[in-house]
């Protein structure tokens, strides 16, 4: 018995992983390498820093890469990583007599996003209106890395309910290693216009009143004029488990907000501002939650004191994470496509 072809097409190159998207795709990919599916992978990265998607347009050398790609493997899966690549190229992916199913890797839906580049004054010279990125949802076999409150908007968009198949947020899970804390708080985000953004907010706003207490800030690079107490490290692994608890205030951006995923499978106790109780986590149980700074400024100083709540929020996170986040687990639901 011949084994299945997969053709994945991302907007970014699938290593070093350093942002959300590229750790979907990075995942993604190994979890069809270990179910014996053949994997082919394609990029088309766009240079621009403030989001993958902006600017982006046909080009006829690309379309002539995906269709080599198509003719020389024979695919029965095409995983297309954002709607905008699905749509620039759907005259070639979304044929009708076409031999293989299309699963769009949504992560952050084009309708979700222009929201945020409205927030940062950016004009994408490239939009995608709501109709034509609902149309090629419609055309596709299926959707997979989507949120919950993107689930919502589908359905209210007479999406098939069928076409989603919801694969939580992936991430990897291994057993926990006792490291020394030599941090308090870790904040993980690449360079992104968008984390860089929330970053600043958050120097000005709760660092700077916080300087007894040290901030590493992990996968960007280093902003000057910050004080002693923050310190910046390439992304590694390793670097998380020195840190006591993890920093995860979004106040710009409209990710899928990979990086607390990220430190939950590492027992890492997360403040956020994200409501996550959709996920079956719960507040002060699996994370904590703060509604604004001042709020979360409360809660540090009360997680902090409190050693017997971190050590319930690190180990509820961590067996949350291998049950439902664990890539492995989080793609499962991919079987009944394969």
């Amino acid at each position: 018995m011949s084994h299945k072809v997969a053709l994945i097409l991302s907007l970014m190159p699938m290593k070093p992983v350093k942002s959300g998207m590229q750790n979907t795709i990075f995942f993604l990919h190994k979890y069809l390498q270990q179910n014996k599916v053949i994997c082919k992978f394609s990029s088309f990265e766009n240079y621009n820093r403030i989001d993958p998607i902006i600017n982006l347009k046909f080009k006829k050398q690309n379309y002539k890469i995906i269709e080599k790609a198509i003719s020389l493997n024979k695919p029965d899966y095409i995983f297309v990583n954002t709607s905008k690549l699905l749509y620039l190229y759907k005259d070639l992916l979304l044929k009708i007599n076409r031999k293989f199913k299309i699963i769009l890797v949504g992560h952050d839906l084009y309708f979700f996003r222009k929201k945020y580049f409205k927030k940062i004054n950016v004009i994408d010279k490239t939009p995608l209106i709501n109709k034509e990125e609902i149309k090629v949802i419609k055309e596709s076999d299926f959707i997979i890395d989507v949120s919950h409150e993107e689930k919502k908007y589908l359905l209210s968009k007479k999406i098939d309910s069928k076409k989603i198949v919801f694969t939580n947020t992936p991430v990897e899970v291994k057993k926990i290693s006792k490291f020394s804390k030599k941090f308090d708080f870790v904040y993980l985000g690449s360079s992104w216009r968008q984390n860089i953004l929330s970053l600043n907010y958050l120097y000005k706003n709760l660092i700077l009143k916080l300087p007894h207490l040290k901030f590493l800030v992990l996968g960007m690079k280093k902003i000057n004029g910050y004080a002693d107490n923050v310190f910046f490290k390439p992304f590694k692994r390793n670097y998380l488990m020195s840190c006591s608890y993890g920093l995860a205030f979004v106040k710009f951006g409209s990710g899928r907000n990979v990086k607390i995923f990220d430190m939950m499978s590492l027992g890492i106790p997360v403040i956020t501002n994200k409501r996550l109780q959709a996920y079956g986590l719960r507040k002060n149980s699996h994370y904590v939650f703060a509604k604004n700074v001042s709020d979360c400024l409360i809660k540090i100083s009360k997680i902090s004191k409190n050693k017997n709540l971190r050590k319930k929020i690190s180990k509820n996170c961590y067996l949350w994470s291998s049950k439902n986040s664990n890539y492995q687990r989080a793609f499962e639901k991919l079987k009944k496509i394969l």
